[in-house]
């Protein structure tokens, strides 16, 4: 890595790649979906979502701050062996059978009309080469996410929220109520499942500045001014999503979440510019599989294996399971995403609350923030 870790254009790009890692398939199907139901409550709608998809999440960040990234030291409040298997559980929930297989399909799903009738096998059989090569060098992924990928992604979604905005007919008045939409909201925000990713995501970029810090330079401050950025990015693109979906409310009646963009953007967009939508959605999906293979391989190598397998065979295996349940759709995939979700999320508060509040303020066990971590530990 060739930056210096200290510079803020270094720190800048490392929030983006952190806005990058979190926004992904799920990112864009839940905003646009609260627009469309909150109607003109729009604001309120996005209120409830910025507690749930955004102070949630940094929440997490916090709390991996505190911890120096150590999620397994988080997790022991269960016991050592149950700790090891609730992270194994919810990684792999979330990974291989969640997150990562949904990114796929849904990239497919938007960039499919201009495949020449690809199928699914085969575009996801590159796809997670892709994912597989980048992901290989953790430093080099975090560049490519922070210089390339997360600005392409950013002007691609300023370019569907402009214009759709701009040619939208504007709000529609219904029959929800600003409670309803701040309600429906709150716990759409859960379906992003960046809590969770909140935790890992924070400690692979926690470990990848260590990995590569000077002397001199702090890595929890580095990871917790960027992680800000970061939050940040999400909280502004979320509103414009909300807001575009709510002018637009009366094109999306009936449709189902992953098809509210695709119909968006082939409204609003000249021709031209179709494809931008399509590119948003591919680019969004890719940053975040990236992530996500670097937070599972890592576990399988560190945790799983102990280091007796090597980490490009645990990229390797972390996508061959991704490729082969890709294969199975996105209702599949949905079915299995949902009831995990509504198990691990009340047991990953129970444990912030736990960890956070019980034990550092009254048991006064927890690390202090920005304690610094020695080799020992």
């Amino acid at each position: 890595m060739i930056h210096s870790l200290s510079s803020k254009s270094y720190r800048l790009a490392i929030g983006f790649a952190l806005f990058a890692m979190f926004f992904g398939s799920g990112n864009l199907i839940f905003p646009l979906s609260i627009g469309f139901y909150g109607e003109d409550h729009w604001v309120w709608g996005s209120l409830g979502f910025m507690i749930t998809g955004v102070l949630l999440p940094f929440l997490g960040i916090i709390t991996m701050v505190s911890y120096k990234g150590d999620y397994t030291r988080f997790f022991s409040a269960l016991g050592e062996k149950g700790g090891f298997i609730f992270a194994f559980a919810l990684l792999t929930a979330w990974i291989p059978f969640g997150s990562g297989p949904r990114c796929v399909v849904l990239s497919f799903a938007n960039v499919e009309n201009y495949l020449y009738d690809t199928p699914l096998w085969l575009y996801s059989f590159i796809y997670c080469v892709i994912v597989c090569i980048i992901s290989y060098r953790k430093s080099a992924a975090l560049d490519i996410l922070g210089y390339v990928l997360t600005p392409i992604l950013l002007l691609s979604l300023g370019a569907v929220i402009y214009l759709g905005i701009q040619a939208s007919p504007g709000y529609a008045s219904g029959d929800m109520t600003a409670s309803g939409a701040f309600w429906h909201a709150l716990t759409e925000g859960y379906q992003t499942q960046d809590l969770i990713a909140s935790f890992f995501f924070a400690s692979a970029i926690i470990d990848i500045i260590s990995s590569n810090a000077k002397k001199g330079d702090c890595p929890v401050k580095i990871a917790f001014g960027s992680s800000i950025v970061g939050i940040f990015l999400l909280g502004v693109v979320y509103t414009g999503l909300i807001v575009l979906s709510a002018s637009s409310g009366h094109l999306l009646n009936g449709l189902p979440k992953e098809s509210l963009l695709a119909t968006v953007v082939d409204t609003y967009l000249p021709p031209q510019l179709a494809f931008t939508g399509s590119l948003a959605v591919a680019m969004a999906c890719l940053t975040t599989s990236i992530a996500l293979t670097l937070v599972y391989s890592d576990f399988l190598e560190k945790n799983f294996f102990n280091g007796k397998l090597s980490r490009g065979a645990s990229i390797l295996v972390t996508s061959l399971v991704v490729y082969l349940f890709s294969l199975t759709g996105f209702d599949v995939i949905a079915a299995v995403i949902s009831p995990c979700m509504q198990v691990f999320y009340p047991c990953l508060i129970g444990l912030i609350i736990w960890n956070m509040v019980i034990k550092k303020y009254v048991l006064k066990g927890a690390p202090e923030v920005g304690q610094v971590v020695t080799e020992a530990e």
